[in-house]
């Protein structure tokens, strides 16, 4: 009668044992929303840079060109900064954003895990809302995960996570982007440490040549994406 017993629990454990092992991975893993980034280029922001009064030099330039030097002229190029591209004068500079993560404090799902050690934070993809009221394409922008003291990409320990596709102007709607495993590992590196902000830095460059039309307005995007924790 005993022997009996003990086949039966056996056969159980054995028939239940693929949901047993399903049950046990959902306790592993914690899923939630990546808590919502908004950012905005805006062409009021002082951080934008418009082409001087009297415009962009509409000549040729470079060495034996007529404009020899964009910058050579009462431009001052530390606020307009001007550059020869493909020969001619053009206004060139990078714009970036920042924006501070801080998973204990907006992810809730996570609290259950506070104190545990949690192995990966996989984010696979880049969930956008994008709404572009520039009068303009804006052109690629690149989205980096950074340490909480680290404001820009130029500095050591930014590491890039995409680039946001260029996007027409009126356009607005949901775009997806998604992530390589460098890409993912980058980001779970930092979020694994769930008490421990971290930010994200959106950097564009921006080229604006003579005869080009100057970039007016803004483009507001919000930055989400689903998260699986791995305990």
């Amino acid at each position: 009668m005993q022997f009996s017993r003990r086949l039966v629990v056996v056969g159980v454990v054995m028939l239940g044992g693929c949901g047993l092992m399903d049950a046990l991975d959902k306790l592993k893993s914690i899923n939630f929303t990546l808590p919502a980034q908004k950012f905005s280029v805006s062409t009021n922001n002082a951080n934008w840079r418009s082409p001087p009064p009297g415009g962009i030099p509409p000549l040729p330039c470079g060495p034996g060109q007529p404009v020899a030097d964009c910058c050579a002229s009462p431009v001052d190029c530390t606020r307009t900064p001007l550059s020869c591209e493909a020969e001619r004068c053009a206004l060139k500079f990078r714009y970036e954003q920042v924006q501070e993560v801080n998973l204990a404090r907006d992810a809730p799902a996570l609290k259950s895990v506070n104190g545990m050690v949690i192995s990966q934070v996989l984010l696979k993809q880049i969930d956008l809302d994008v709404d572009n009221m520039m009068n303009v394409t804006t052109p690629p922008i690149d989205l980096y995960v950074a340490p909480a003291n680290v404001t820009s990409t130029s500095m050591t320990g930014a590491q890039k996570l995409a680039t946001i596709p260029m996007q027409a102007p009126g356009f607005k709607g949901h775009v997806v982007v998604p992530l390589d495993a460098s890409a993912q590992q980058a980001f779970s590196n930092f979020a694994r440490a769930t008490q421990t902000p971290f930010n994200l830095i959106t950097s564009t460059g921006w080229v604006v040549k003579s005869g080009d039309p100057v970039p007016m307005g803004n483009i507001d995007f919000v930055v989400s994406g689903q998260v699986e924790a791995k305990l």
